[in-house]
């Protein structure tokens, strides 16, 4: 007998060996916005904000070095969703404990 094993259960749609759907929509849905607000800027540096818009696009829809599942757009809407009254960062600095003075 011959079973044919899934490798890939959680498939995305692409729009080409590099590009999902989604990002693309993304794209398109930024370019949209700052499109709208192209008029706002100074002439001479319009062209200097498309690029920077694109490259700013471009970075968003890039995944993040440490988690490959998530994009960079994800993880910048999780961290300003978290609460921060609850965050407490770890410190690594060794705290005195009395009585070890003499050490």
């Amino acid at each position: 007998m011959h079973y044919t094993v899934v490798k890939e259960l959680r498939s995305t749609a692409k729009y080409n060996k590099y590009i999902e759907l989604k990002d693309l929509m993304f794209i398109l849905s930024y370019f949209a916005v700052f499109y709208f607000f192209h008029e706002s800027v100074y002439i001479k540096l319009q062209t200097i904000y498309f690029i920077f818009s694109f490259a700013c696009a471009v970075f968003f829809v890039m995944k993040v070095p440490g988690n490959p599942e998530r994009k960079n757009y994800q993880r910048m809407i999780i961290m300003l969703q978290r609460d921060f009254k609850v965050y407490k960062p770890i410190s690594t600095k060794r705290k005195r404990v009395r009585g070890n003075e003499n050490r």
